[in-house]
């Protein structure tokens, strides 16, 4: 279940990548 969800997340910031917005990066990357 948590390997689902680690990779439910690695595509999230893979889309983030193509369109990193200041605001989503510190939403996602300072948790």
């Amino acid at each position: 279940m948590i390997d689902a969800y680690i990779e439910l997340k690695r595509e999230e910031v893979e889309r983030l990548n193509m369109t990193t917005h200041p605001v989503e990066f510190d939403m996602y990357y300072s948790v």
